[in-house]
């Protein structure tokens, strides 16, 4: 069985709103096409010295990936 990995890197307000979508829908989308869980820090939650919040993306390095790449593809695309 695979390992599960982690990967956190960090999106403006702006983009965590985007990603999380209406009521969370385009986040549960990417998690139940992607098979890997998405998690955001709060909205008041920033990282220390930024005002950016962080997105932790949790699951095998394939879905992981897969997440990732749906994440990139919903930000260009706004």
């Amino acid at each position: 069985e695979e390992k599960s990995t982690h990967l956190r890197f960090l999106l403006s307000n702006t983009e965590a709103g985007s990603i999380i979508g209406k009521g969370g829908s385009t986040i549960n989308d990417i998690q139940s096409q992607s098979g890997s869980r998405v998690q955001l820090s709060r909205n008041y939650e920033y990282f220390p010295g930024t005002s950016d919040r962080i997105i932790l993306v949790s699951g095998t390095v394939g879905g992981i990936l897969k997440a990732v790449d749906l994440i990139l593809s919903k930000l260009l695309d706004e």
